[in-house]
């Protein structure tokens, strides 16, 4: 319970940190090595939803995106209670994550 906690601080950490820059031409190749490796829920209306786009920016287009209030079923049968949501390597990770923690979580 305590490593869940001290993971969860590392990446909330991490997000305050190194902030939503997606302005480097570097990162269309990085988002695009981490789209093939997850998928990414979300629901419109959601202001966590808006800021991983936003942390994307263009090169969300590289994401394996469903979005849950189009495709209630898919997420249900998933199992997402919370967007956004990440599946990396067959585990949930929950809220906004920036580039440099999925490309920590997805060996990019």
């Amino acid at each position: 319970m305590i490593k869940k906690i001290v993971f969860i601080l590392f990446l909330f950490s991490l997000l305050v940190i190194v902030g939503c820059s997606n302005n480097n031409p570097a990162n269309e190749e990085i988002i695009k090595c981490i789209g093939q490796k997850v998928t990414l829920y979300v629901s419109e209306g959601c202001t966590h939803c808006v800021k991983q786009k936003q942390i994307l920016g263009e090169n969300i287009k590289y994401v394996d995106l469903i979005d849950c209030s189009e495709n209630s079923q898919a997420c249900q049968n998933a199992g997402i209670r919370y967007v956004p949501t990440w599946i990396i390597n067959g585990e949930k990770i929950t809220g906004a994550q920036t580039i440099e923690v999925l490309k920590t979580l997805t060996g990019c």
